[in-house]
């Protein structure tokens, strides 16, 4: 369960968090964009962009998302956000994942990649 803020401000941080990540599950490709992040944050397209080819076959190889070494879901969230070279700063983890999952749905509702997925011969099948 997580505790309404008492201020005004982490009141008014915690709405604007809830509706923007209300408008991604809705498909506002702009939501992310909306978010007014505390910390520095990469922009959108830096954290979708592929990896390259070294990585990509590290994740591979290794089992990844399946074979996640076993910890708690802050050092998971670390992690997460380590392969995607958002950054994680003290008591703004929030905003951390707010970024990982604009990146998801915008990768989600990408038409372009969906096809691709579903094409034979390519992606899944």
């Amino acid at each position: 369960r997580i505790e309404r803020p008492e201020s005004k401000e982490g009141a008014a941080k915690l709405d604007a968090w809830i509706e923007s990540v209300n408008a991604l599950h809705e498909g506002d490709d702009k939501s992310g964009a909306q978010f007014a992040y505390s910390k520095n944050m990469p922009d959108i397209e830096t954290v979708m962009r592929e990896f390259d080819p070294e990585v990509d076959e590290a994740l591979r190889n290794s089992g990844f998302p399946d074979n996640l070494p076993d910890m708690d879901l802050k050092s998971t969230i670390k992690y997460m956000c380590a392969i995607l070279d958002i950054p994680v700063y003290e008591g703004h983890m929030n905003e951390s994942l707010h970024m990982m999952f604009t990146a998801y749905l915008h990768l989600k509702n990408n038409p372009y990649l969906s096809a691709k997925a579903t094409t034979p011969g390519k992606g899944k099948s």
